[in-house]
């Protein structure tokens, strides 16, 4: 969610310099495990060192500067046992990192996990006041002892740069945004996929987000759809648009997500969605996208087949339906929000 802090500072620089002058404390996460093993363990460690370590002196450091602080993801909630909380904001994207401490739960994470995980919690509980991404992750938060009046709804925006273009004509491709997490379905995805290619052999498959697992692939083989699943590199935000603009569907099978920047990007680019159905995904979504029970692997691939099978007139209409749904989500709306929220803890920390 480093994106999140980047266009707030960018809009609160470009809009509110008058009022406000904006900092941003996002030091670099030292090197120490990796000098000696470059591998993803080596790097948790780093990152485990950086986060409970490193950053908090940071916070120590500079706190006495600032008027009011925003913490822009909230897994980073811990910084708050460092700062004032009666002039800190948090936005909270999604409560993955505090299910653990759920009694059904718990048997999902080490105790080393869990600890770090109450910590967090415990530092968010400190924060002034809390915006949530998403009506349905507020509700969830509100189930973990949080009050309305200490939190509020702000949805996120999307970035200019995701804009529609002419509809593709002759593309068949489908395409999934999203990393492979077990929560993004990603086994439905490809048994949905391998539907889709009995009926309609040109479709394609494409994937941005890294690659797929070893176990995903393993699926894709058994599935025999290994050759038509295409693996993006890395792509830049204006790269992403282009891809989002020549798909004929985005297909979002998640079970479980905190906003579903995903659903509101394609949408923005005129780029029909189907997507689970769930209440999150329905909210950002709305009555533009198509939604399928999760888990239901048929129910999207006939989905995706049948917007496949659209007329012109029908497709042009559908992506005007989503134009006007991902309209509101603008970075300006958003910087606005925050800025009624920062001039209210201002105020409450002078009165």
């Amino acid at each position: 969610m480093d994106n999140v802090g980047v266009m707030l500072c960018r809009q609160l620089r470009s809009n509110y310099s008058a009022g406000f002058e904006v900092d941003e404390i996002a030091p670099p996460i030292p090197r120490r495990a990796r000098l000696l093993h470059s591998s993803n363990a080596a790097f948790a460690v780093d990152r485990l060192l950086f986060r409970f370590g490193d950053y908090p002196r940071v916070v120590r450091r500079g706190a006495a500067g600032f008027d009011v602080f925003h913490v822009c993801d909230h897994s980073y909630s811990q910084l708050l046992h460092d700062l004032p909380g009666e002039r800190t904001v948090v936005t909270c994207h999604d409560i993955e990192t505090f299910r653990c401490l759920l009694p059904r739960e718990r048997a999902t994470r080490g105790w080393l996990f869990r600890r770090m995980a109450e910590r967090i919690l415990k530092g968010m509980q400190r924060a002034a006041h809390i915006t949530c991404d998403s009506l349905a992750t507020r509700s969830q938060l509100l189930r973990l002892g949080f009050s309305l009046t200490d939190t509020s709804v702000v949805p996120l925006g999307v970035d200019p740069v995701f804009t529609p273009g002419p509809a593709p004509s002759d593309s068949f491709d489908l395409l999934h945004v999203g990393s492979t997490a077990e929560r993004k379905r990603i086994d439905v995805l490809l048994k949905a996929f391998a539907l889709v290619r009995r009926a309609e052999p040109r479709a394609r498959l494409l994937r941005a987000g890294g690659p797929l697992t070893a176990p995903q692939q393993d699926l894709a083989g058994r599935l025999g759809i290994q050759d038509a699943v295409v693996t993006l590199p890395f792509l830049t935000v204006a790269e992403l648009a282009d891809v989002y603009r020549s798909a004929r569907a985005v297909l979002m099978p998640s079970s479980v997500e905190g906003f579903g920047f995903p659903v509101v990007e394609a949408m923005a680019c005129g780029t029909p969605v189907i997507a689970s159905n769930i209440l999150v995904l329905r909210e950002v979504g709305g009555e533009a996208a198509l939604y399928v029970p999760v888990g239901d692997a048929e129910a999207l691939a006939n989905a995706a087949l049948s917007i496949l099978a659209l007329d012109p007139d029908s497709r042009a209409a559908l992506r005007a339906r989503c134009v006007a749904q991902a309209a509101p989500f603008t970075w300006e709306r958003f910087a606005a929000s925050m800025v009624e929220i920062y001039r209210r803890l201002a105020g409450r920390a002078a009165g």
